[in-house]
């Protein structure tokens, strides 16, 4: 019977959907209701059940492009519950801003063999300030338990529609039965309509609607999208990725040319010649370039008396970024603008790097603007120039026949080595003169931890010993900037003695904490309580100071790229000395694993001489991306890890 209602529930929906314009609210039936899962998706905690967009321009002086939203939700699980919860993010600009003209929200249950209403009181709305560019307007709706059925409209006035019609997003974190978007774009705006995503339109299907749209009495033609999904599984994140949007499902707008009424024409996709012009003329960014003087002013002289053009860029990057903090906001444009940044010693990252690459070409190196579209943001679109695309700026330092990616955001950066948020694809580089080009974003430096364990198991059956683990690369970044959130030394070593419950650190020490050391190395004299006793036999697990605790990587099929920014290495070394009247009579054996085509491997091994055994455990990601094809592969080398890790070494007295 519980397949029988999804079934209908699944056949009421289409034909609801498949009206000509969305649908009626408060369109519930009791079968929906006693309905109690999802047949496509078992472990969904919710499904939307009809979902209907629709946006259009307004031929209002005082709107611009409104926006209607409305959807049904059938809570399945306790986890579903969050849905009641409504946040709409709400842009705002230094002049204008969206708004929420109207909303209207539900509950239905079934109640005395009725289906029962609750409406949310909109009096109940209250707005949260995200940060300087977003709002949200936040509602709960009432009276909603696993079984309910919520029901929410709401219309949004959006005047920052011009340069991007609003987006879709078909997929969202719980499944869809049914999703339908329409735009009725004015003939005056010529938009690139693109799609992402890995799932197929059941409707996709245009019109044109005579004199839809006239403001101040002129009339215009529009052009009518009709677009539609079923049966949309749940994107279902998983570590390791960057933005969703590079994946999730849905469609896109971009201004691609405006058509006044008086028969100008205002192409705004441009080809790379023109937006190389823009961005060198824009006062936001080319503009910047002329403070270089402002910026070198007070380290001039010594600039001067630097030969070396690699110290040169060197010196004028630690002036920088000891000199303008960052104010946790990203940016290709200046927001301040470079000599205000100086003056309060704060900026945006737009403030910081264009202040770098104008100190730079004042001291005459070569140095070019670099955009990038960070790791949250998305991937850029290479086919022609989206400057919206991008949200950060970095110097390209050219140095001989060496080229470095130079962001002077972080004191705990050495030169040349980005933040790991830009590790994302290609970066748009606009030299001096000439053509822009694409340039690839390889990482400097890779993940790496070398762990060197030398332990001796005690009689009475703890360890005494030594630790060294070396960090290198984005490793010891990591390090040096956890190193810092601490005030001093002595609270960083107690924070590692509450982290290690049963070591007991006799000395510790700490090398490499300049940012320009090859590595940070972390050594201890400890004594570790392994076990209560050894008795006639006892297991011991080699990893008790640090396992994984599961797989990261669990989904049957991942259709998007496994990214780890760069390349990982992750070695151990263990050396252990134990009683000479014991013996190893259960170990893992020796085990080799790699990906093919050389994108990584895992090996585990252990020698035992009679009194010590020395295991080396390495796992090697030689890739920083892998392919949906790859995953598997992948999956595997992790499970053997993680199978490692797990397996107890058997111990037992010599008779």
């Amino acid at each position: 019977m519980k397949f029988f209602f999804l079934a209908f529930l699944s056949a009421i929906t289409f034909a609801a959907s498949g009206q000509e314009h969305g649908f009626p609210y408060g369109q519930v039936s009791v079968e929906q209701l006693a309905a109690t899962g999802y047949a496509r998706d078992s472990s969904a905690s919710a499904v939307v059940l009809r979902e209907f967009g629709d946006a259009w321009v307004s031929s209002d002086a005082d709107k611009g492009l409104i926006f209607e939203h409305h959807y049904l939700i059938k809570i399945l699980k306790t986890e579903g519950l969050n849905k009641a919860n409504i946040s709409i993010p709400l842009r705002k600009g230094d002049t204008k801003q969206q708004r929420l003209l109207s909303i209207k929200a539900s509950a239905y249950n079934i109640q005395n063999n009725k289906i029962e209403e609750t409406e949310a009181n909109t009096k109940n709305i209250f707005t949260e300030k995200t940060n300087k560019y977003w709002d949200e307007k936040k509602i709960t709706i009432p009276n909603v338990r696993v079984g309910s059925i919520i029901e929410v409209f709401y219309t949004l006035d959006d005047p920052f529609f011009f340069y991007n019609f609003h987006t879709w997003e078909f997929q969202s974190d719980i499944p869809k039965v049914y999703s339908e978007y329409w735009a009725t774009i004015p003939g005056n705006y010529i938009y690139n309509i693109t799609w992402r995503g890995f799932q197929k339109f059941s409707k996709n299907e245009s019109e044109l609607i005579r004199e839809c749209y006239s403001p101040s009495g002129q009339k215009a033609d529009c052009g009518r999208y009709k677009m539609a999904m079923e049966n949309i599984p749940a994107f279902k994140e998983e570590g390791y990725m960057t933005a969703k949007t590079n994946f999730i499902s849905a469609v896109y707008f971009e201004l691609s040319e405006v058509r006044y009424f008086d028969g100008r024409v205002d192409k705004i996709t441009k080809d790379w010649k023109d937006a190389d012009s823009e961005i060198r003329s824009e006062p936001k960014i080319g503009g910047q370039l002329k403070r270089g003087k402002d910026v070198l002013d007070k380290i001039e002289s010594e600039v001067k008396a630097i030969s070396d053009p690699l110290e040169k860029a060197k010196r004028i990057y630690n002036y920088v970024n000891t000199s303008i903090l960052w104010n946790e906001y990203m940016g290709m444009f200046s927001e301040e603008g470079v000599k205000k940044a100086l003056e309060k010693k704060t900026g945006n990252t737009g403030d910081i790097n264009l202040a770098l690459i104008a100190a730079m070409r004042a001291a005459d190196l070569n140095v070019e603007i670099a955009l990038i579209s960070t790791r949250q943001n998305g991937v850029p679109t290479e086919l022609h120039p989206v400057i919206t695309d991008f949200n950060y700026v970095v110097a390209k330092v050219n140095i001989g026949d060496k080229s470095y990616l130079v962001d002077a955001t972080d004191p705990y950066l050495p030169f040349g080595m980005l933040p790991f948020r830009c590790l994302n694809g290609k970066a748009r580089v606009f030299p001096e003169k000439g053509p822009s080009y694409w340039y690839d974003v390889v990482p400097a430096e890779k993940f790496k931890e070398v762990a060197i364990m030398n332990l001796t198991l005690q009689p009475e059956g703890s360890m005494k010993g030594t630790l060294e683990y070396s960090y290198f690369g984005y490793d010891a970044y990591d390090k040096r900037t956890d190193l810092a959130s601490f005030n001093n030394k002595e609270d960083y070593l107690a924070d590692l003695k509450k982290k290690m419950r049963l070591v007991t650190i006799n000395s510790f020490d700490l090398i490499g904490e300049d940012i320009y050391d090859p590595k940070v190395v972390h050594k201890f004299d400890v004594e570790i309580e392994a076990l209560d006793q050894l008795g006639d036999g006892f297991t011991l697990n080699p990893f008790f100071l640090d396992k994984m605790e599961s797989n990261p990587f669990k989904l049957s099929e991942r259709l998007y790229p496994v990214n780890f920014g760069t390349t990982q290495e992750y070695t151990i070394i263990l050396n252990l000395t134990y009683p000479e009247n014991f013996m190893i009579i259960e170990k893992p054996e020796r085990t080799t694993l790699s990906i093919p085509g050389g994108g990584g491997k895992f090996l585990f091994e252990v020698t035992d001489s009679g009194t010590k055994a020395t295991m080396t455990y390495s796992l090697v990601l030689s890739k920083p991306v892998y392919n949906s094809v790859e995953y598997k592969y992948l999956k595997e080398l992790f499970n053997r890890a993680l199978q490692i890790q797990n397996y107890d070494w058997l111990f037992k007295k010599k008779q």
